[in-house]
């Protein structure tokens, strides 16, 4: 499963660019990406948009 919460940060609404925080809910499945990646947000067809990954923090305990 790779989905993730999605936080919404500094904006009002995610068009037409908006920084947001992925809370992944299975963060093992999240591991390979790195700053630079471009994932594919994928809520329905088409695909949503796509996120640039800025930074990778290790999960909460």
């Amino acid at each position: 499963m790779d989905d993730a919460f999605t936080l919404l940060r500094q904006a009002v609404d995610l068009l037409p660019t908006a920084d947001v925080r992925l809370a992944p809910l299975q963060p093992e499945q999240w591991q390979h990406l790195q700053p630079g990646d471009v994932i594919t947000m994928h809520e329905a067809q088409p695909a949503a948009g796509i996120a640039e990954i800025i930074e990778v923090l290790p999960p909460r305990v």
